[in-house]
């Protein structure tokens, strides 16, 4: 009988950056031992194989870890196969668990991050674009988000790397979407596996808010669905069995169709498409948020006491007005219902809650949008608007800010008003024609060298009243003029203080200058980094906002 497997690509991962010269020397004898003592003896037809070399310190093989990608199911088997030093096979483990064979150094090196990334609200990948319903799915999704007016990348093949997939999950995306081989540990990319790992070791929460759709076998188990969760995502959708080639892309296409085009609730979106476009109910699981995918915006609320709301540890507590800056606590995300009504996020991706309805404390601390969970926006004077509960009282800012918010006031008044700040994703653009860029994505100088406004090139612009604002860099650290603007611009600070707040001054043909702490205007001379030293404004102190 003819071996189905005999002309399969096998692909060999380096193993890391030490041991890659030696994986590339050995690559014609790993292919031979996969290809000749392994897969004759295979039960099921396969897609393809990719294959990673564990060694031993001297750098000779101790054993292979295959991944087996499935014809007919984005499934990933796992095969551990222990070789001699010649790549003989002594032994095969099938249904090995990969879990403890895990160095973050070993995955993704071919693809290695350059930090050139461009800025992104949605991203459709596929490993594997040879699979024909791959590719189109990823071609039909990157026209829907574009339609829906998202700003879509696709990966596709030698794109869909790790590094590549890291950078776009942890840059603020509001979808992302994989479509290839996986299983509960890792899903399988062009030049190496995005393991659970890698979330887990993830603080701060990078991926949200994203919605992660993994249209892979067995990834909505443990360990990967908690620690896609754990990294932040609003929602993750992924298999919870084996999902069948073909038919679940069609749940998947048909699953962004009615939430990019209608206000259907997520999770009444996959019921609905698992029903009509795949063979069994019940093999796609959804976590997290399941209601509307409506885009969010980053907002402050700023209360009649001119301070901000916050969100204690992140979400979790009550609210209280108590808070003279704006940090990940005091960043909500204002989801748009529709028809004036609107939802609350807050920083930990719980929705904030009326209790009872109203007449009572709002907190964060829901995983779903519901009635208690909508406020209808009322719009007051200006940027000032007011929030009704579903009970129809108002929420209130107590004793003037100086209690818990409450949903319990029949009327409009000042503790009842609140500023709605948004919080915009912005490049500056110097006299130069470059774009102020913080090295690294935060942490590190800002210098105005940039040709293409990317992640590093991109600021969220707080408003702080008063002409004063904040800048924050990708890495969500704030922009400070330190020692008081004697020394060059960082965006290295976790606060918003004194030396973090820069006072906006207007010039004509809607040019801007930044004044510092110091009084002194912000300067960007050629490849010197930013500086606010200059007495007044001219044209290496003048910059244009450029909204993302």
């Amino acid at each position: 009988m003819p071996n189905p497997n005999k002309n399969i690509e096998i692909k060999v991962f380096a193993s890391g950056r030490k041991q890659k010269t030696y994986d590339s020397d050995d690559e014609k004898k790993i292919i031979d031992t996969i290809r000749n003592q392994v897969l004759p003896a295979a039960k099921a037809e396969y897609h393809s194989v990719k294959v990673k070399v564990k060694r031993k310190g001297n750098q000779t093989p101790e054993y292979l870890l295959a991944y087996m990608l499935r014809k007919d199911t984005y499934t990933a088997e796992v095969v551990r196969i222990d070789v001699n030093g010649d790549y003989n096979v002594k032994a095969i483990k099938e249904d090995y668990d990969d879990i403890d064979d895990y160095d973050d150094e070993d995955d993704g090196i071919e693809g290695a991050s350059t930090g050139e990334y461009a800025v992104y609200d949605f991203v459709a990948a596929t490993p594997c674009p040879e699979i024909p319903t791959a590719k189109q799915a990823v071609q039909k999704l990157h026209e829907l988000a574009t339609r829906a007016g998202l700003k879509s990348k696709m990966l596709l093949g030698a794109d869909a790397t790790v590094a590549n997939y890291r950078q776009y999950l942890a840059s603020g995306l509001k979808g992302f979407v994989n479509i290839g081989h996986g299983n509960p540990n890792e899903i399988i990319l062009h030049d190496g596996r995005l393991r659970s790992a890698w979330f887990l070791s993830q603080s701060g929460r990078p991926v949200s808010p994203a919605v992660v759709y993994f249209n892979s076998c067995q990834v909505f188990n443990n360990p990967l669905q908690p620690a896609v969760m754990h990294s932040g995502a609003r929602t993750f959708i992924g298999g919870i069995v084996n999902l069948l080639i073909g038919a679940s892309e069609e749940v998947c296409k048909c699953f962004w169709t009615k939430i990019l085009k209608t206000s259907s609730h997520m999770g009444n979106a996959l019921q609905t498409c698992e029903r009509d476009k795949y063979p069994n109910i019940g093999d796609h699981g959804i976590s997290g948020d399941r209601g509307p995918f409506r885009i969010a915006r980053p907002i402050g609320l700023r209360a009649c006491n001119d301070r901000f709301v916050c969100a204690i540890d992140g979400g979790g507590k009550d609210l209280i007005a108590n808070r003279t800056w704006i940090r990940s606590w005091e960043t909500f995300n204002l989801v748009d219902l529709g028809q004036g009504k609107v939802a609350l996020q807050a920083p930990n991706g719980k929705y904030v809650c009326a209790e009872g309805g109203g007449g009572r404390e709002l907190r964060a601390n829901r995983d779903w949008i519901r009635s208690w969970e909508t406020f209808r926006l009322k719009k007051v004077v200006g940027n000032r608007i007011g929030l009704q509960a579903c009970n129809g009282q108002y929420v209130c800012a107590e004793n003037s800010g100086k209690s818990h918010l409450m949903a319990n006031r029949d009327w409009l008044r000042s503790w009842e008003t609140f500023e709605l700040i948004n919080l915009k994703k912005v490049g500056l653009k110097a006299s130069s024609g470059k774009y102020v860029c913080a090295v690294n994505g935060g942490g590190d100088r800002l210098i105005a060298n940039r040709a293409v406004l990317k992640s590093w090139e991109t600021f969220i612009l707080t408003d702080l009243g008063g002409g004063k604002v904040a800048l924050q860099a990708c890495n969500k650290q704030y922009v400070c003029a330190e020692d008081a603007g004697k020394k060059k611009l960082m965006a290295n600070r976790n606060w918003i203080r004194g030396w973090e707040t820069f006072r906006i001054v207007k010039k004509s043909g809607g040019k801007i200058g930044f004044k510092a702490y110091n009084n002194k205007y912000v300067r960007a001379d050629g490849a010197k980094p930013l500086i606010a030293k200059s007495a007044s404004m001219g044209a290496k102190e003048s910059f244009k906002i450029v909204e993302v």
